[in-house]
Order: C-alpha cells, then structure tokens, then sequence
C-alpha cells in the first residue's frame, strides 16, 4: 500500500482532496500535515511515496522550502506541489518566473508534477498515481476531464 501524505493548510481543500482522492485511487494510505514543520517532520518519520504540497502554507515554511529541506536530507519522497497561486513565483529569488526556477536542480528532481488548484481532477490523479508508483486506476482513465 502506497504512503501519499496532503500537506494543506486550509481544511476543507485537505477534505476534500482525500474525498475525492479515496474515490478514485482506493488502497492509498492518506495522512494529513497542515504547516510546513510539521511537513518536514513527518517525512522525515514516515517517508510516504508521496507527497501533495500546498505552496503557501500559514507557517514560517512554506512548500518551496520543504522541498530543499527534504532534498538537503537525502530523502527521495516524490513532491506533487499544488498551489492557488498560479505558475509564478510572488517572493524568492526569481519573483515573477514559474515556482520550480525557486529550486536547484536537485531539489526539482524530487518534484513529479505541479498543479494549480483550479484542478483538472483527472490530470491531478494521474499525477498522484504516478508519484506514489502505482497503475493508474482504470476509473480515473475514464474519467471526464472536469
């Protein structure tokens, strides 16, 4: 069973991502992390196949500096960054350039897919089954795009 953690800071779009998440890819073991210590902590502890990053988290941490912590630790967890503010970057070293030209290249390789909030729910499960290392499910091929 594949490990998938949901970092988000905002409740109701952790829910319903594990909603809509269990729906469509089942035998996935979902945990929730809502700041970015508590992100680094509990990779550092579980390390899930997985991760569903939130850009902007309400901490001193945000998912930018997640990754190059995790990447600094040598840990190997996949990263899906999602985020509700677009591809650009408002703050960091390359302000107003896509959010990956924030990291080096070796912080990157550890990003599997980047999805704004305004999901396509069948691209966004693809992407979750492929960063956890499972068969995409025959039912999110199906699916509609919405």
């Amino acid at each position: 069973m594949a490990n998938v953690l949901i970092v988000e800071d905002h409740k109701e779009t952790a829910e319903a991502m594990i909603d809509f998440i269990r729906a469509f890819i089942p035998g996935l073991n979902l945990s929730q992390e809502a700041t970015g210590k508590g992100a680094i902590a509990k990779i550092q502890e579980e390390r899930p196949d997985a991760v569903i990053l939130d850009i902007a988290l309400a901490d001193e941490i945000d998912g930018i500096e997640v990754v190059r912590r995790i990447a600094a630790s040598g840990t190997k967890t996949r990263f899906i960054l999602v985020t509700a503010l677009g591809n650009k970057a408002f703050r960091g070293p390359k302000p107003g350039r896509p959010w990956l030209e924030q990291l080096q290249d070796s912080e990157r390789a550890l990003v599997a897919d980047f999805c704004e909030k305004n999901f396509n729910w069948k691209t966004f499960m693809k992407a979750i089954a492929s960063a956890a290392g499972l068969p995409i499910p025959e039912e999110v091929e199906n699916m509609a795009e919405f």
